[in-house]
């Protein structure tokens, strides 16, 4: 399990993983996601002006910057992140959601610092109704149409360094939140060459 061992040593007391599964893959979950508040005061998306604007531009205020990696504070400054992915993992985030109505809905998203976002109907990889892929420093709404069900929400993301997060927010027209990156969500570390669709969800 010599990804487990790095993963320890990197994110050290702050986050301790499990595993859900260890084969030549080494899948680690953690037991619990960094979460740092869309607009929070320390947050060091708010310190830079550039992600201050983008985070900004959320609708949903309670949403959460999320990431598998540990929360840390900044010996400069004493800004709040969650640690970088390596450079040669991935981070997943996974969550659920359920609908009541066939309508359309607003979408938005935020990554630190690009992958894809998926979303899957009835929790099924094969019925993707959303596929994004999402650059760095790209803040992106849009509207969607969805049908009445069950879904996943799956965000894929890589990291080039300094720090890592995902923000997601699905709505209705009127602005009520249906789904949002909080700590309910599941956290995954895996090898970057790992088939998203096989991550338990």
């Amino acid at each position: 399990m010599k990804l487990a061992a790095a993963v320890l040593g990197l994110i050290g007391f702050a986050a301790v993983p499990s595993i859900v599964r260890a084969d030549d893959s080494d899948i680690i979950r953690v037991e619990s996601v960094c979460t740092r508040p869309v607009r929070g005061a320390t947050n060091i998306w708010t310190h830079y002006n550039d992600w201050h604007q983008l985070a900004f531009m959320f609708t949903d205020t309670n949403a959460n910057w999320i990431s598998p990696m540990a929360p840390r504070i900044r010996p400069q400054g004493g800004f709040a992140d969650c640690l970088p992915v390596p450079t040669d993992k991935k981070a997943i985030l996974v969550s659920s959601f359920t609908l009541g109505n066939d309508t359309d809905y607003i979408l938005q998203t935020l990554f630190d610092n690009f992958g894809t976002l998926r979303i899957w109907k009835d929790h099924d990889s094969s019925k993707e109704v959303v596929e994004l892929d999402i650059v760095d420093k790209n803040f992106d709404a849009r509207k969607v149409v969805l049908e009445a069900g069950e879904y996943s929400v799956v965000a894929e993301v890589f990291d080039t360094g300094g720090a890592s997060g995902v923000l997601f927010s699905l709505n209705n027209l009127s602005g009520a939140v249906m789904s949002h990156t909080d700590g309910n969500w599941q956290g995954f570390i895996v090898p970057r060459n790992f088939d998203t669709t096989q991550i338990p969800h």
